[in-house]
Order: structure tokens, then sequence, then C-alpha cells
């Protein structure tokens, strides 16, 4: 178990789920490994990059990739932060601003103040310092 290993474990994408399972989910519950996921993040020693969602579909407001991101911050919104993936290597040309608004409006939907998402929780996570 990640928590057994005594240090803090992030995933990226949220848990990277290949396009095929989420082309086939009606839901999160439909992708496979998500539960693990949502078990791992319960657990608190885990974290979850809501970020690059443009590695999971080629829609940015793709309900299946909007379904797992929502989930994935209201199980644990202290566990979740946000990376810019940057350089975005494979995607050369991508217009990455509908899938950070995407983002953005979930994290705000679900009434998690975004401070918290792209500051607080990376500062826990890598245990940095307020300066």
């Amino acid at each position: 178990m990640a928590e057994d290993l005594g240090v803090k474990v992030c995933i990226d994408h949220f848990g990277h789920p290949s396009p095929e399972s989420l082309e086939m989910a009606k839901g999160a519950q439909d992708i496979p490994g998500f539960q693990s996921l949502v078990n791992l993040l319960k657990r608190g020693q885990t974290w979850v990059k809501v970020s690059a969602s443009y590695r999971l579909s080629k829609d940015p407001k793709d309900p299946v990739v909007e379904i797992l991101s929502r989930e994935i911050l209201k199980t644990r919104p202290d566990r979740c932060v946000f990376a810019t993936d940057w350089p975005h290597t494979r995607f050369d040309g991508l217009d990455v601003v509908p899938y950070l608004d995407a983002v953005l409006d979930g994290i705000e939907a679900e009434g998690i103040p975004l401070q918290q998402v792209l500051v607080g929780n990376a500062r826990e996570l890598f245990d940095a310092e307020s300066r």
C-alpha cells in the first residue's frame, strides 16, 4: 500500500486512463482502475494531478473526463494539484486554453477554492514553505 511506504505519492493526469476506456465509459465507475484511485485518495498519502486532460481526449469538454475530474475533486479536494505539464510533448500547436478552462470550471463548480488546488495543495505535497 502507498501509505505503508511513508512517502507521498503523486499520480499524473487523473490517473491517466486509456482513451479507449474513456470512449466506452458512461461514467467514472466504468473506467478500469478508477475505484482503486479513489481508494488511494481516501487514504491520504496519494495526490492526483488534475491537468493535461488533452492527453485523455481531443475534446476539452469530454463529459467522461469532466465526470472523472469532478469525482477526483470531490473525493479529496485537499489531495488534488494542478500542473502545467510543460512542455506539451507530442502536442505541438495545441491550444491548452479550453482544457485549462474546463479544469478550472470543474474546480469552481465543486466549490473548491482555486487557491487550494493551484497553490495550497502543491505547497503541502512538495513541503514548500510560504514566502
